[in-house]
């Protein structure tokens, strides 16, 4: 015997699927802040080590999303469900080896996974695949959006386009249900001029903080010729 589902209960199986990797996911370091600028509502806690920051902020306190790890203040671990401002960013302070800054306030962005929702089009609901489209922003938990996989019209995908390395600031394949790529939308892996594994997706921009050999970075976190 074979069961249907209806959409209303597949969605929210796909929202509590999602809701649970979202949760599991590992913070990334975003950059380097100037000492004393993380956001003023940021709340502090007590840990030890960066690592052992950011993970204590999404597990204690609910709805962060940024954690700020200052070695040289008092308060060492802030925990903000905001990010600070993008001008108070500062250049090549990154420690690899560490996954820390140099100086200044190290800040780390809870990632969402991404996963793969397979949709077939019997549940799409009366109106089909277009329904779904005029519903993508309920697709996924917050802050994550529906955007399309290329290649197979009924799959999409959660991306939180704030961060997402390989679709910054929009759907590159479009948001599910639509064939048009944002123009905003960025795979910061393919920039030119920018060494591997040397670009984040923060705000929506890529930034990058290192460049091959031939280029330089600007202020703006942009590998461009060196002429």
């Amino acid at each position: 015997m074979i069961f249907m589902i209806p959409i209303h209960t597949f969605t929210l199986i796909l929202h509590l699927f999602a809701s649970a990797a979202y949760a599991s996911r590992q913070p990334f370091l975003g950059g380097c802040l100037k000492s004393n600028s993380a956001p003023a509502n940021s709340l502090a806690i007590s840990a030890i080590s960066p690592s052992q920051c950011a993970t204590q902020c999404w597990s204690e306190r609910e709805g962060t999303r940024y954690a700020y790890w200052d070695s040289r203040s008092d308060d060492k671990c802030l925990c903000s469900p905001f990010p600070a401002n993008a001008e108070d960013f500062t250049l090549n302070n990154e420690d690899e080896a560490s996954k820390t800054c140099a100086e200044g306030i190290a800040v780390y962005v809870r990632a969402p996974e991404s996963p793969n929702f397979q949709v077939e089009r019997k549940r799409a609901g009366k109106g089909g695949l277009g329904d779904v489209s005029r519903r993508a922003e309920g697709l996924c938990p917050t802050p994550l959006t529906a955007c399309s996989v290329a290649g197979n019209s009924s799959i999409y995908e959660c991306l939180d386009l704030n961060v997402d390395l390989n679709s910054c600031g929009g759907c590159v394949n479009g948001v599910f249900g639509s064939t048009r790529r944002a123009h905003s939308a960025v795979d910061c892996t393919s920039l030119p001029g920018v060494a591997s594994n040397a670009a984040t997706c923060l705000y929506g921009q890529c930034r990058a903080f290192r460049c091959n050999n031939g280029y330089i970075l600007t202020k703006g976190h942009i590998c461009v010729a060196d002429s």
